[in-house]
């Protein structure tokens, strides 16, 4: 069989289940963007004969890349415990978050979060909480987000209500021990307005 036609055949397999195959077990459905695909699907296919495996590391290319878009710039001594793992999916998320940086540090990124299915929010009206094993925001309606948001943001949170703008994940497990529905990602905080 020719290998490109191979390469192309297992993308687009990858593609089509990678949601219900990787998620089965949860109510999280993201797939993985056609621009990430098309770099990664040969990778895997190459590194892995496990189709299991090949999804796992998918996966873990998706959400590091995600994790580069969420940070904007990783810390100096920024450390993950599965930075040490050996597991398809770590070697994924590893390879996925050093090419989200690269990505950024070039202004190129391949995607943006509306392309993981996130929908952009503006003006959105709520009280930021932050401590330990906490990143919330709670809106003027009650709901609940799990927040993430670049490390400039964090310095200087005040207590009353802000506007903020960003982009609201789909529905899925998103937080601490997955403990909320939806995920906001916070990129300006305005407490000027009234």
């Amino acid at each position: 069989m020719n290998k490109t036609y191979l390469v192309v055949s297992l993308s687009f397999i990858a593609l089509i289940f990678l949601p219900s195959s990787a998620y089965r077990s949860s109510l999280q459905r993201d797939s993985i963007p056609i621009k990430l695909a098309l770099n990664i699907c040969p990778i895997a296919i190459e590194k892995y004969s496990d189709p299991n495996d090949q999804v796992n590391f998918i996966r873990g290319y998706r959400d590091g890349y995600k994790f580069a878009l969420t940070k904007l710039n990783i810390p100096k001594h920024y450390y993950s415990s599965i930075d040490k793992e050996k597991r398809p999916y770590a070697k994924g998320c590893r390879l996925g978050r050093s090419q989200g940086f690269r990505d950024i540090k070039k202004s190129s990124p391949k995607c943006d979060f509306p392309d993981f299915g996130y929908k952009p929010v503006s003006d959105l009206k709520g009280k930021l909480k932050f401590g330990f094993e906490r990143s919330e925001f709670v809106t003027s309606g009650g709901e609940t987000y799990w927040v993430e948001l670049p490390g400039g943001l964090r310095k200087n949170i005040p207590k009353e209500e802000v506007i903020v703008t960003g982009y609201l994940s789909p529905e899925g497990i998103y937080g601490h021990m997955g403990g909320f529905k939806k995920e906001l990602i916070i990129r300006s905080i305005d407490n000027n307005r009234k």
